[in-house]
């Protein structure tokens, strides 16, 4: 997991507004299903600023934040993300992904 890391062009912005993202066309990046993220406010690593538009690449996105959570979120707010799993999955899929019936 450490080289996936390493091995992403995607960096958050400098602290001085330096180099941002590089450019990507967003053609090869679209997401089209439903997607759940959820995000520590406290992450000293992955800054809330790298959630900014991720709307265009996601069709059907739910973002939900957590402001007392950093970068392990399961560690840190087991409970809010345990209960924000759930109500998501609890949710009907859309009509475009509903799994046809088993044969018997």
């Amino acid at each position: 997991m450490l080289n996936w890391y390493r091995a992403t062009p995607l960096r958050p912005p400098a602290p001085d507004g330096g180099d941002g993202p590089p450019e990507l066309p967003a053609g090869q990046f679209l997401v089209d299903v439903p997607t759940l993220v959820l995000w520590g406010e406290d992450d000293a690593y992955l800054r809330p600023s790298l959630l900014e538009d991720l709307e265009a690449f996601v069709s059907d996105l739910t973002v939900i934040r957590l402001p007392a959570a950093g970068h392990w979120l399961a560690h840190e707010a087991a409970r809010p993300v345990n209960d924000a799993i759930r109500a998501y999955f609890a949710k009907p899929l859309p009509p475009k992904l509903t799994m046809p019936p088993r044969p018997l």
